[in-house]
């Protein structure tokens, strides 16, 4: 978090961070109704309470857009045509990793 809220970040790259407001502002700009679905995944470094922050935020700048309950009926498969226009967040929490052999 900066005087500015809370900030993106990604690490051991040469970007820069943004504020995650702006951030959020940029995808909610860019997602239109008629679009494919949006797949956001976000590596979560912030205890409850900036998580909280987070979810206001993406409702503010995302509004019904954000995926924030179940799509379809729970026993029927979702399909990318039922997200259409719509935004998907994917969180991973700090140090949850899964190790891939290839």
């Amino acid at each position: 978090s900066s005087s500015e809220g809370p900030i993106v970040t990604h690490g051991y790259t040469l970007s820069s961070s943004v504020p995650f407001r702006e951030a959020c502002e940029a995808v909610g700009v860019a997602v239109r109704p008629n679009d494919w679905p949006v797949f956001i995944s976000l590596e979560c470094h912030v205890n409850t309470e900036g998580q909280a922050e987070l979810v206001e935020i993406m409702k503010e700048y995302w509004g019904e857009r954000l995926v924030d309950k179940a799509v379809v009926d729970p026993e029927t498969e979702v399909s990318p045509k039922d997200l259409m226009g719509r935004i998907v967040v994917m969180v991973w929490p700090r140090g949850v990793y899964r190790k891939v052999s290839i």
